[in-house]
């Protein structure tokens, strides 16, 4: 059998119920002072996994702790918050759409667009602002990816973004971590 080597940004298949991280943060490879739980919910396929969002009755649940910094600690934003985001970025249109109007009517009749502008502009920003800081991945988030789990809810696919977390990562798993090639990966997406 062939020696499979690590490449940038590698899928991993690891045994769940075996797997140890290095005590070095997945993001910056600094020594990890902190924990971060991230949920894993059986029964499912994730395009994007979520860190502790779980609906009653979609499987088990699961939590694996990954060392990490106190700068790149993910505490996550639960999805209700979302919901109430999404719902005052809809209530919040109504005065957008408003100032707009204000502002286009004021330009047009040769009325002073300041006041409505700097309102549109600044509501608009925070709108737009607090928007990509709730629904972006975190830096955390987009370092360290599970990207499915199967096989009777043993193994998990992971997606390790820092090559010399990766390499530590294989190494103390060795027993328990294969290194998922291409072909492999399209046979695991047609099941």
């Amino acid at each position: 059998m062939e020696k499979k080597t690590i490449v940038s940004e590698s899928v991993l298949k690891v045994r769940f119920n075996r797997v140890q991280f290095p005590n070095f943060c997945p993001v910056c490879f600094q020594p990890a002072t902190e924990i971060t739980k991230v949920m894993i919910v059986s029964g499912g396929h994730y395009g994007r996994y979520s860190f502790h969002n779980y609906t009653p009755g979609s499987g088990l649940k699961s939590f694996i702790r990954v060392p990490t910094c106190d700068l790149h600690k993910f505490q996550g934003i639960r999805e209700e918050h979302k919901v109430y985001w999404f719902f005052f970025t809809m209530v919040s249109f109504a005065p957008l759409l408003f100032l707009f109007y204000s502002t286009t009517n004021a330009f047009f009749l040769g009325r002073d667009i300041l006041p409505s502008l700097l309102g549109l502009v600044l509501l608009g920003s925070i709108v737009f602002s607090i928007t990509l800081f709730i629904f972006l991945p975190r830096s955390f988030q987009r370092h360290f990816k599970v990207l499915d789990i199967f096989l009777s809810d043993i193994d998990i696919l992971l997606k390790l973004k820092n090559r010399d977390y990766q390499v530590i990562f294989v190494e103390m798993n060795a027993m328990h971590v294969s290194i998922m090639s291409e072909q492999e990966l399209a046979q695991l997406k047609k099941k």
